[in-house]
């Protein structure tokens, strides 16, 4: 609902290193983390998000070294920067 939209947190870094990434994009048909370097790290299948029924879109990563890892999301094909990060 509306309220957990607000509470909608991205990226998040869990204790164990791995990170979630989530998007509100109720209309794509398909969305994805776009970065080379986590590509190559993780592998592309990794890097694809699922959407619930609230159309939100999720993927947990990881585990990763603590650092900077640039990304975008590929929404249907667009590249854009997360807009909760």
């Amino acid at each position: 609902g509306e309220k957990d939209r607000a509470a909608l947190r991205s990226p998040v870094v869990h204790d164990d290193g791995r990170v979630t990434v989530s998007l509100i994009a109720p209309k794509a048909d398909s969305v994805s983390i776009a970065s080379g370097e986590l590509q190559t790290l993780l592998g592309a299948d990794a890097l694809k998000l699922t959407k619930n029924d609230d159309g939100v879109w999720t993927a947990t990563i990881g585990p990763l070294e603590p650092g900077i890892y640039d990304y975008g999301l590929n929404v249907d094909g667009l590249r854009i920067t997360d807009p909760l990060s």
